[in-house]
């Protein structure tokens, strides 16, 4: 149908171009060479520029404007092109200068900032600064673990933590301390493990002056401040301000005793015990 071309003759016998349906009519500044059609142009959504593909002879001018539309080099040229602004680092870190790559990533790190967490648990008060971290706090009430073990039963609430779980199978351990021998399969254990070098104390009472190399030894010592010790035994009345200490009680309840001596049958519930033991070989 004549209606289908990109170009069409008038009354007086003059070719009048259009761009695909619905769009403007090119304007004289944009008409070629007479012996030449255009492919349809299109305007960038975030600098304003117009994009416009190569031309095509007048003997292609009789194909299906949608098609056109949908496979012309024009049509893959403004998206891409709007991607570049999209993808290019032009979104800046008010707070400290830091580009990003786009408004979401801008919004999502500015919150480090000003302490927003507009996401909530419909549980607890607990409140987050992204989604993915709300998402994640839920399962800790509803017990959804939807990552499970290929080879045992195990199952896990982020895939991070499965993939960490899968290594005790492989026996991988990929992150490598940069001064020792020292390996492990979690790069916060790698991390952890470097400050014994570097002797690091990245978290810091707000009460007192002591800081701490870890964030679970800062969480215990801030109990001696409030009193609070959330963790329980669950088989007779001890408490403490930090999980290991409870799952180390416990061990006197079971009889577990995990570490070895390793020159003799010495057993201990307790590392520090062994390490300790082993002083007098």
């Amino acid at each position: 149908m004549q209606s289908e071309t990109l170009g069409r003759e008038d009354e007086e016998g003059e070719e009048e171009w259009f761009r695909p349906q619905n769009k403007r009519h090119r304007t004289d500044t944009e008409l070629l060479d007479a012996s030449y059609g255009f492919c349809a142009s299109e305007l960038c959504g975030v600098c304003g520029v117009w994009c416009t593909c190569a031309p095509f002879s007048k003997e292609e001018e009789t194909v299906d404007v949608e098609s056109e539309w949908q496979t012309t080099p024009m049509a893959k040229q403004t998206p891409s092109d709007e991607k570049k602004h999209e993808g290019g680092q032009s979104h800046v870190c008010s707070f400290c200068g830091k580009q990003l790559k786009t408004p979401e990533d801008l919004r999502r790190h500015e919150r480090k900032h000003t302490g927003e967490k507009p996401y909530a648990c419909s549980y607890c008060n607990y409140r987050a600064t992204t989604k993915w971290h709300a998402t994640v706090h839920k399962r800790s009430h509803t017990g959804e673990k939807p990552y499970a073990c290929k080879v045992c039963t195990l199952r896990f609430a982020t895939k991070a933590n499965l993939k960490t779980h899968e290594r005790t199978h492989t026996g991988e351990k990929p992150y490598a301390c940069s001064q020792c021998s020292f390996r492990s399969a979690r790069i916060v254990d790698l991390k952890r493990h470097e400050r014994t070098h570097t002797e690091e104390k990245p978290y810091a009472c707000k009460v007192c002056t002591l800081r701490c190399k870890t964030k679970s030894n800062l969480k215990a010592h801030e109990g001696t401040h409030t009193g609070e010790k959330p963790y329980a035994c669950s088989q007779c009345d001890y408490c403490s301000a930090r999980i290991s200490d409870v799952k180390t009680h416990e061990r006197i309840h079971t009889g577990e005793k995990p570490y070895a001596c390793s020159q003799c049958d010495y057993r201990s519930l307790r590392r520090s015990d062994v390490v300790r033991h082993e002083k007098i070989h």
